[in-house]
Parts: structure tokens; C-alpha cells; sequence
């Protein structure tokens, strides 16, 4: 599981930096690629560790960051204002 973190976590940070030097189409679609790969590994993981430790657990902030990402990615027109391709 650990290893799928860290693959969802190079394909957010191959986004931001895209974003920040030269955007491109396809860096749209290896950021929902790498949000939803988190939701699918982070969430159960999340759950299961706050039932083992009675409390929230630390394990749940990246599906949630992943999840408000995912949902700016997917809404109309939000890409083509960061990336500048209006």
C-alpha cells in the first residue's frame, strides 16, 4: 500500500510542477490517474487504521486532499484557467 502512496504522490507532484513551469493536456489527466489511484488505496487504509486506533488517523488527509483535487480537476474550466489554456 505503501508503494501505491508513493506512486499517487509522484503523479500530484508531476501536476503541480507542470502546472507551475509549462502545463500540458496530459499532466489533466495523470492528475485524476493519481487522485483516484489514492482514493482507492487511502481510504480503506484510513478507515481500518482510525478503527485499530479508536481516533481520526493520519492515513485519511491524503484521500481527503486527493478528493477536493480530483473535484477542481473534473469541474468545467478550472484546468484551462491554472494551465492558461483559455
Amino acid at each position: 500500500v505503501q508503494r501505491l502512496h508513493w506512486v499517487a504522490m509522484l503523479g500530484w507532484a508531476v501536476v503541480t510542477v507542470g502546472l507551475l513551469t509549462s502545463p500540458k493536456s496530459w499532466m489533466r489527466v495523470v492528475g485524476l490517474l493519481s487522485g483516484t489511484a489514492e482514493l482507492v488505496v487511502g481510504i480503506p487504509l484510513a478507515f481500518v487504521t482510525a478503527q485499530q486506533l479508536g481516533r481520526f488517523s493520519l492515513f485519511a488527509l491524503a484521500p481527503i486532499a486527493c478528493l477536493i483535487l480530483i473535484v477542481i480537476l473534473v469541474r468545467p474550466g478550472v484546468w484551462e484557467r491554472w494551465s492558461g489554456s483559455e
